[in-house]
């Protein structure tokens, strides 16, 4: 299932949100890093679990949002993550 995603900018970064496991955003984080690029320095990321509600379920799917401190990596991995 392909996951979905958007990029939003705030401040100096811009956001990609992908609604993927916390295991497969560890995996796009070290693909981040295999590719040279510098955790903190070029990009960040930071997992959001589901919310709980007790008697419906899940109300908001968990995701996790990558920022990007440069725009052409922001563009490069939008577009090959979607």
């Amino acid at each position: 299932m392909p996951s979905r995603c958007c990029l939003v900018y705030i401040e100096m970064a811009i956001t990609l949100k992908l609604e993927i496991s916390a295991s497969k955003g560890m995996e796009r984080a070290s693909e981040l890093k295999n590719a040279g690029y510098i955790q903190g320095v070029d990009f960040d990321f930071a997992y959001h679990p589901s919310i709980q509600d007790r008697f419906n379920g899940p109300t908001k799917p968990s995701y996790v949002l990558f920022y990007f401190y440069k725009e052409s990596l922001s563009t490069y991995y939008g577009l090959k993550w979607q």
